[in-house]
């Protein structure tokens, strides 16, 4: 009976971990969607239509552009969608969260 207890004991502890976790990885992907960003380049980057550069080039968004983030992201690219309402894929190591950060680089650039 004590054996009994002690393993329906284990799978409700393992239970509880497993759906705490799903709950967090949920809320934390929901978290990335629809949030207010920035591309962080110096000039401007391409724009593909879909996570890579084997993708087809839809044109250019320049440094500084706010942008929307979609939560989607694949082979280093993130999907956004840009000032114009446009959905697209940029690298993603040109977007950020941090404003101050494209001020900053507009600032070096003029200096």
């Amino acid at each position: 009976m004590n054996t009994f207890c002690l393993c329906f004991k284990k799978t409700i502890k393992h239970t509880f971990i497993s759906l705490f976790v799903l709950i967090f990885t949920a809320a934390s992907a929901y978290a990335q969607e629809n949030q207010q960003a920035f591309i962080s380049d110096e000039l401007s980057i391409f724009m593909h239509s879909g996570p890579g550069t084997n993708y087809r080039i839809l044109g250019t968004i320049n440094a500084g552009t706010q942008i929307k983030t979609t939560g989607k992201a694949a082979n280093d690219y993130s999907e956004i969608i840009d000032d114009k309402d446009r959905t697209t894929w940029v690298e993603t190591k040109y977007v950020t969260r941090h404003q101050d950060y494209v001020l900053w680089l507009r600032i070096s650039m003029v200096s």
